[in-house]
């Protein structure tokens, strides 16, 4: 039995364990490497590159300080030298994570570094796409929605789970902000980023979510129309602030309304779709399919694993990591179709 501060002892304890020994440590979560040689385990053109791991945030459903511990960033320098690495060995795009991305380099430097972090990998000879997951809202500052729509290799897309509209539900979620916050915050990501994909998450059936704060949220999610939308109905963990607060919604309730608003997303992507035919975008290959003679990629829209893909023709040649200016000319379930265009 190891804990999560082992992990830099597995091979170690399982030759112990081999050897007839017992293996039972638990260090503190501190103790969780955050360097170390890395296997690339996606496919060779793309890498998910984590920059912190842990979480100050505490809000109120999450058990992820616990699991994690504390926001811990890895030094500017550990990560620019995997990312080289990374880039030597055929990597093209770079998709960065931690449990709160945009708090990147706070614990180290006193201040937020993000930005500072986008340009650095932006001068990376051969890598052709940084993308962003999991941003705190109110750590988006105006320098790094700077660097988003300036940096050409930074993809203009944004993962920013807002988890709720309504200020009641908010609050009690513990998150900081106000539903006032977050509509100024995706106003000013859309006027300086023209055309910027945000994904976000939101979580029905929270302790306190009555009829009226889930049309509230239902409203803003027709409002908004999200490139990307991700729905949990909220499920209770022991040991959580949310476990026993009051008012708590009943599990068929909460999935029903998840069920809801994941249906209303599912036609705001079909619009975004249709608006999308006609237009060129940037795609870079993931894979060639032989069968149909086409390939799939992905525009600066879509994140790898979790979003849509764009399916095209070509006459060229075209190998996973390549970049291709596509026609879009239709669409079909969770892609666009399109041509390669010269």
């Amino acid at each position: 039995m190891l804990g999560l501060g082992a992990n830099g002892d597995i091979a170690q304890r399982v030759e112990a364990v081999l050897a007839g020994e017992k293996a039972v440590e638990f260090p503190g979560l501190a103790c969780l490497p955050l360097n170390g040689p890395r296997r690339l385990t996606s496919p060779e053109h793309w890498a998910y590159l984590q920059i912190a791991d842990g979480c100050d945030n505490r809000c109120a459903y999450c058990k992820i300080p616990e699991l994690r511990g504390g926001f811990r960033s890895r030094s500017m320098e550990d990560i620019l030298e995997e990312a080289n690495l990374l880039v030597e060995n055929g990597v093209r795009e770079l998709v960065l994570i931690a449990q709160d991305t945009t708090r990147y380099g706070f614990d180290l430097y006193g201040e937020l570094r993000l930005p500072e972090l986008l340009r650095n990998l932006s001068k990376i000879e051969g890598l052709c796409r940084v993308r962003l997951l999991y941003c705190y809202p109110d750590e988006v500052t105006d320098e790094l929605i700077e660097v988003i729509a300036g940096e050409p290799k930074v993809a203009k897309y944004i993962d920013l789970p807002l988890q709720h509209i309504d200020d009641g539900i908010l609050q009690a979620m513990g998150r900081r902000g106000t539903a006032d916050d977050v509509r100024a915050l995706l106003d000013k990501l859309r006027e300086k980023v023209p055309g910027i994909a945000i994904r976000t998450t939101f979580i029905t059936g929270f302790p306190g979510e009555d009829e009226a704060a889930f049309e509230t949220l239902s409203a803003f999610i027709m409002e908004q129309r999200f490139a990307h939308m991700g729905v949990f109905a909220f499920s209770p963990q022991e040991g959580t602030p949310a476990w026993d607060l009051p008012n708590q919604v009943e599990p068929e309730v909460a999935q029903l309304r998840a069920e809801i608003l994941t249906q209303q997303q599912a036609e705001i992507v079909l619009q975004l779709q249709q608006e999308a035919v006609g237009r060129e975008i940037d795609v870079v290959v993931d894979v060639y399919e032989p069968y149909t003679d086409s390939f799939f990629g992905r525009g600066d829209a879509d994140a790898p694993e979790i979003d849509n893909v764009v399916v095209f023709t070509s006459w060229e040649n075209l190998h996973a990591g390549d970049m291709a200016k596509v026609e879009i000319f239709d669409l079909r379930e969770d892609a666009l179709v399109g041509r390669a265009v010269l």
